[in-house]
């Protein structure tokens, strides 16, 4: 069986109809066509940063007690439930490594999908799982999560003189960046074998969309400037950094734009 085939078939369907489910049910919604991220900003609220962490924080410290499977967004989850694509990419790597991971994973938050597939990281012979964020997190990270395998920078050139990455991932980050390009453009200097990008929003246009996302109070009130990225756009800059798509998977979140998708870039 190909990789991709492999990847296929680790994907059951019913995750596609839990995740439209959330989503319908918590209502985010993403709307305009800005031509600035100045101009989205203007239509954005804007959020309580420390409220948003707080969030975070609690559903985190309910799944290092037990008292819940894993956390995402700040919302907590009872059920197992798996990337089962980017996990799959993942895998793959370790086992080119014989069995051995480390992974930058560029806005983690405390680790949210480390602990969400800790029981399959559990098999490889060793695992550094490195979040990168922002300095309240990296400090509670430190502070109340850390471990052996879990560990917590506040920038790319402090993780990597600590570490030596094998894959940088991007899980639902580069579309919350101001300038995405130029930060996987710095994150590209890092020489890392692979790059693993998922959840990440794409649309069928010679340029991406810039929208506001809303999301409700029932996660967190906010509302912040998120892309939707070209393809045509994606596969240039791909290029310009000196890798090349391996696979490409599509994503699990609907929200009636575009199509979410994961790539598995390895370096040329």
């Amino acid at each position: 069986m190909s990789f991709k085939a492999f990847i296929k078939d680790c994907c059951p369907p019913v995750l596609l109809k839990s995740v439209r489910r959330f989503r319908n049910k918590n209502n985010i919604s993403f709307t305009g066509n800005y031509a600035s991220w100045a101009e989205a900003l203007l239509h954005a609220s804007g959020y309580d940063t420390d409220a948003i962490f707080q969030r975070v924080r609690e559903a985190a410290l309910k799944v290092k007690r037990g008292e819940a499977i894993f956390e995402r967004d700040s919302v907590c989850f009872y059920q197992e439930d798996y990337r089962w694509s980017a996990l799959a990419c993942l895998l793959s790597i370790a086992a080119e490594r014989d069995g051995k991971l480390n992974v930058l994973d560029f806005g983690g938050a405390l680790g949210s999908f480390y602990f969400q597939h800790k029981k399959f990281f559990n098999r490889l012979k060793s695992i550094r799982w490195c979040v990168i964020e922002q300095a309240h997190f990296v400090e509670c990270g430190k502070t109340e999560f850390q471990n052996e395998e879990l560990r917590f920078y506040s920038n790319i050139d402090e993780c990597l003189a600590n570490e030596k990455v094998d894959v940088i991932f991007l899980s639902s980050v580069l579309q919350y960046l101001e300038t995405p390009e130029s930060m996987l453009i710095e994150l590209s200097k890092s020489k890392a074998d692979y790059i693993l990008i998922d959840r990440t929003p794409f649309i069928e246009s010679p340029n991406g969309r810039l929208t506001v996302q809303s999301v409700p109070e029932s996660i967190y009130k906010a509302s912040y400037p998120a892309w939707f990225f070209s393809h045509n756009q994606f596969d240039e800059l791909i290029n310009k950094i000196g890798y090349r798509i391996v696979e490409e998977f599509d994503g699990d979140d609907d929200v009636g734009i575009g199509k979410f998708k994961g790539y598995l870039l390895e370096r040329i």
